[in-house]
């Protein structure tokens, strides 16, 4: 591992965008959580080429004073200083400037690991994690979505509901449907209720979480709350059914048991009592 050396410096720069997290609250500005990204980049910068190909950094400890807002447009430039090295513990002196003033200040320490260690610290981890029983997805109200009055038209709601469960099945599955088409076999949707609580317009955040509801040889289903941003207004309530289908030589669709593998996977998401 070769020596690093007081003074070894990095940076990294990025345009705020308008989907900061910040968003949520009403404000178009840079938000922490983005900043201490751009530090943990600008450190990594500083030392990564000097570390032999096995070895990388991992974050440890941010400690930073946000001392100012940078509005969405504007650029941020940060820069880290090595200014300790600790064994394979590194410190860092960190800055941060938009095009007027500073904006951070502070400290990050970072820790020299053997990547193979870490990817396999990493797998045996993810082997023993199980998957988290529900998920969400974020959905802003686009104009088309809505009726000459403004308000969101009812079967969109389906329409991301429907979008969530792809999202969900691929992320958290790692359901990949081109593979299901060039097998032949997929679900189908068999019902779909929902329950209005309130209304949305253009221009609203929402949130929808899925859960699976029930698992049956051929059949599943989700449930879905749909809640309006920031404030977590409930404005729906939905639920969905689908029966696992194969493709007929004719271009038919027969129902079909879950494969073995998926249904092993969708068990260890449901609540007690929901499976066959």
């Amino acid at each position: 591992m070769i020596q690093l050396e007081i003074g070894l410096e990095g940076t990294a720069q990025l345009v705020v965008g308008q989907d900061e997290p910040t968003a949520a609250l009403g404000l178009k500005a840079l938000s922490t959580p983005t900043l201490v990204g751009l530090i943990e980049e600008a450190a990594i910068n500083a030392v990564h080429s000097r570390l032999e190909p096995e070895f990388i950094t991992v974050g440890g400890k941010v400690e930073i004073e946000h001392v100012a807002p940078t509005p969405s447009g504007t650029t941020v430039n940060t820069t880290a200083v090595l200014t300790k090295v600790e064994g394979k513990r590194l410190t860092f002196a960190i800055r941060a400037h938009d095009a007027l003033e500073e904006i951070a200040r502070g400290t990050h320490e970072r820790f020299i690991v053997e990547l193979e260690g870490m990817q396999e610290r990493l797998q045996h981890k993810e082997d023993r994690v199980p998957p988290a029983p529900s998920w969400t997805a974020t959905f802003k109200v686009r104009w088309g979505e809505t009726d000459a009055g403004g308000i969101v038209f009812y079967p969109n709601f389906f329409t991301w509901c429907n979008e969530t469960i792809g999202a969900w099945l691929n992320q958290v599955l790692g359901l990949n449907f081109s593979h299901l088409m060039q097998q032949e076999m997929g679900f189908v949707t068999r019902e779909a209720r929902c329950e209005f609580l309130g209304s949305l317009v253009y221009g609203d955040t929402i949130e929808v979480e899925v859960r699976l509801a029930e698992l049956r040889q051929k059949f599943f289903s989700f449930q879905f709350e749909i809640h309006r941003l920031p404030d977590l207004l409930l404005v729906a309530r939905a639920r969905t059914s689908h029966v696992w289908v194969k493709m007929l030589p004719n271009g038919e669709l027969e129902s079909m048991p879950i494969p073995a593998h998926l249904r092993e996977r969708l068990e260890k998401l449901l609540p007690p009592n929901r499976g066959a």
